[in-house]
């Protein structure tokens, strides 16, 4: 029965009804379209922030002069040559707590020319030194490619080298088989004139060491990602621990080259955090008053026609529920209207180029809808009940009276 007649009110009161609904539904669709964008700039910053400063590299600086006796080469890292390391120490480093991944890496030089050796399928690889989206012509190097190698774009563009070139270095023929340009995000390693698989780098840097009469172990850096969680404090004490342990291997002082810019991007992150849910949580107050007032009016609107009820029998309890029941009906089907309209909104932003942002994907959660109908049908109750109580307490001689 109280189903039926809250339908029969809400057609009755069209146009009070089509407000409230079409009210409820622009709220929602924009509390759910406004927090999708928010969340959605968010992943994109966290995305870009949470990849710099959270990533460097430690190596022990040892002289500005060449190791061997007869020309300029050696394991050389930012303009000084380095002391070379057994593998071991990677996995080390890499079982450290807050460490997500720790990559080996040799730097060889030999006169003007770099070459720098490095795991490619390695997470601590991409983010220190270079990745695959950095390809500016050719391909990403395959680790089994012993051959092959890839050059900056700087250094083919001066040496007119191209993909498929062949380039005679380090007394070996190399095929070049892509181009890189390493990004921001991607130089606490420097940049290399070749980059090629470690063991290649390794038989070059040993057959040089033997030449000219100086040791050579393994690699001579260790590149190192930083989990992604955590503050400035937590930074400061995985950066710490990786150095200590490289210094005490090495029985020397060691370096940490990073942006150092680790702990204001994570700040910012947090801001955009904070702004999603501030922004929520602002929202859903607007509703939720929205929908006070609306409500309030219409039960307003009908004391008189509450008091003839109660006149004839209904009770306190049945106005309460009758109202309830069409605060809640108009709350579910604004509350439909407001998610189906944000969906065909995110769809389309998009397509349109709207937004002129890379890799942003606004992707409504279902967490969120749940969000929007729990906030249209939670407004509707909080608007709808406590009037009816108002209205239900009323005496019928009183509400007639009255109204």
């Amino acid at each position: 029965m109280f189903v039926q007649y809250a339908l029969k009110e809400i057609k009755r009161r069209k146009l009070r009804s089509s407000a409230n609904i079409i009210g409820y539904g622009i709220a929602i669709a924009f509390l759910v379209v406004t927090v999708t964008l928010a969340q959605g700039y968010n992943w994109v910053a966290a995305g870009t922030l949470n990849g710099i400063g959270t990533h460097f590299v430690v190596y022990v600086p040892a002289s500005e002069t060449c190791p061997c006796q007869f020309g300029d080469a050696g394991p050389f890292f930012k303009d000084t040559y380095t002391p070379t390391f057994n593998l071991s120490i990677v996995e080390t480093i890499k079982s450290l707590p807050g460490v997500a991944d720790a990559a080996p890496c040799m730097m060889f030089k030999f006169n003007n020319l770099t070459i720098c050796g490095v795991d490619f399928t390695s997470l601590a690889t991409k983010t220190n030194v270079v990745s695959p989206d950095e390809i500016v012509k050719g391909s990403y190097l395959n680790a089994n490619n012993s051959s092959g190698v890839m050059v900056d774009s700087v250094f083919a563009q001066v040496a007119k080298l191209d993909v498929n070139d062949t380039i005679v270095a380090f007394d070996r023929n190399l095929t070049i088989v892509g181009i890189v340009n390493p990004s921001l995000h991607s130089k606490p390693a420097g940049i290399a004139n070749i980059y090629a698989p470690l063991s290649v780098v390794q038989e070059i840097a040993r057959s040089y060491g033997d030449l000219y009469n100086f040791a050579v172990r393994d690699i001579n850096i260790i590149l190192v990602e930083i989990s992604p969680k955590g503050d400035s404090e937590y930074i400061n004490t995985v950066e710490q621990s990786v150095l200590g342990t490289l210094e005490s291997y090495a029985g020397q002082a060691g370096a940490l080259v990073g942006y150092q810019c680790g702990f204001t991007a994570r700040k910012v992150v947090s801001v955009t955090d904070d702004s999603a849910w501030a922004i929520s949580i602002v929202l859903l107050t607007c509703v939720t008053l929205f929908s006070l007032k609306s409500q309030f009016g219409s039960v307003v609107e009908r004391t008189r026609e509450i008091g003839i009820l109660k006149a004839i029998g209904w009770t306190d309890s049945d106005i309460t529920k009758q109202v309830f029941l069409e605060a809640l009906l108009q709350g579910l089907a604004g509350g439909v209207i407001g998610v189906g309209f944000a969906y065909i909104v995110t769809l389309f932003i998009p397509q349109l180029g709207l937004l002129p942002i890379q890799n942003l994907v606004l992707t409504i959660s279902p967490l969120l809808v749940i969000l929007g109908f729990t906030t249209s049908l939670s407004g509707g109750i909080i608007a709808g009940v406590f009037p009816a109580w108002r209205a239900a307490k009323l005496q019928p001689a009183e509400a007639l009276r009255r109204f």
